[in-house]
């Protein structure tokens, strides 16, 4: 009985131990890393794709950095990059000549798949997260 007894304590020690470090991450912390978009919703009549294919890759820096690289339809990808940052819930940023991103996102994100939400007229973006950003977009 008595080995029963300790062999419980040890038990409840070593699941109260396991569990000391495993608090839930914070979603901003979750955001470094590469993204590729792979849907968008128009809340708003101001986005209008047509047959045109746009391709969005979006790196993350966890020094607060980003960069980002977008194709519209067959012209050659653009390069953006600047700052991000979140405050009260929202993705902010700052592009690299002090202009301001056009909105602040609300946005949802786990370990492969990221949502932002146009803050101002419900847009959303979503994202797959991948390994690095293609060559093509980068060059």
């Amino acid at each position: 009985m008595k080995n029963l007894l300790y062999t419980i304590c040890a038990l409840v020690a070593l699941l109260g131990f396991s569990s000391c470090g495993s608090k839930p991450a914070d979603k901003k912390d979750m955001l470094p890393g590469n993204w590729e978009l792979i849907g968008m919703e128009a809340a708003s009549k101001s986005v209008t794709t047509g047959g045109v294919v746009i391709s969005v890759y979006l790196s993350f820096g966890a020094d607060g950095s980003f960069a980002l690289y977008q194709q519209l339809g067959e012209g050659r990808f653009r390069y953006f990059d600047g700052t991000w940052s979140v405050a009260d819930d929202k993705l902010t940023g700052v592009y690299s000549d002090g202009t301001a991103w056009g909105t602040s996102y609300d946005f949802e994100v786990t370990e492969s798949s990221l949502v932002l939400t146009d803050s101002k007229g419900g847009d959303s973006y979503t994202y797959s997260k991948c390994e690095q950003i293609p060559a093509e977009a980068i060059q």
